[in-house]
């Protein structure tokens, strides 16, 4: 993993990068012991715009939010979906994405009112329902885990 603060210093430019998965030194019996690396791919990086449009804000904030998760800030994360939210209240992505951290922490009910809010933002702006589709299936698996007893 690299870092946001690591990405920052890179210069624009383009880079080639390969994945390699080396498990030589697993100490598990029964595993796959080797390397295997991927196909090289090139990666075009450039200068952030000094003004971002709300797609792209929302996109450095959720995948930033995702990245301290995936390293185990659920809080940061969480601090970064909610300043989105204030800026954006009607970005359902970042409430879809709110309702997965709360899944995670399992505050089930207030997961069920944050896909509650991204459905909404869903059909504020359109008018069909087969876009929201993976909403209500995330509203269906927390409605089950209610249903189990959980919080």
């Amino acid at each position: 993993w690299l870092t946001p603060e690591e990405t920052a210093a890179l210069t624009a430019g383009e880079y080639e990068l390969v994945a390699v998965l080396d498990t030589t030194q697993s100490t598990a019996a029964n595993g796959w012991k080797g390397e295997a690396a991927s196909e090289t791919v090139t990666v075009r990086l450039r200068d952030e715009p000094e003004q971002l449009t709300e797609p792209e804000i929302s996109d450095k904030y959720l995948l930033s939010a995702d990245f301290e998760f995936l390293r185990g800030d659920a809080a940061r994360a969480d601090a970064l979906v909610e300043e989105l939210l204030a800026a954006q209240p009607g970005n359902i992505d970042a409430w879809s994405f709110k309702a997965d951290l709360l899944v995670d922490a399992e505050q089930y009910r207030d997961a069920l009112a944050a896909i509650g809010r991204a459905i909404g933002a869903y059909y504020e702006k359109h008018s069909e329902s087969a876009g929201a589709a993976s909403l209500f299936r995330k509203q269906g698996a927390v409605l089950a885990k209610l249903a189990g007893g959980d919080r």
